[in-house]
């Protein structure tokens, strides 16, 4: 995941969400404080899940939902969602 500058001139971060196996960003967005949401499919069993995580146990094939922090420094949330 890479974020540019509004005007596309600039990378002001870029980091790397997922395991060994594989991942599939299928949506991103950004809320008004500049948190990024990510959501999508793994097949990884090590995609990084927080604690407090919905779920943390990967079947298959599992949807997942990240949040990032707007300096893309920080993985806020991300868990399982069924599989």
């Amino acid at each position: 995941m890479s974020k540019l500058s509004p005007d596309g001139s600039r990378l002001l971060a870029s980091t790397l969400l997922g395991g060994y196996w594989e991942d599939y960003a299928e949506s991103i967005d950004v809320d008004g404080s500049g948190n990024i949401y990510i959501a999508g499919t793994t097949r990884s069993n090590d995609f990084p899940t927080t604690s407090g995580a919905f779920d943390r146990t990967k079947n298959d094939q599992d949807a997942f939902v990240t949040k990032i922090n707007r300096l893309a420094t920080d993985l806020v949330y991300s868990t399982f969602l069924g599989g």
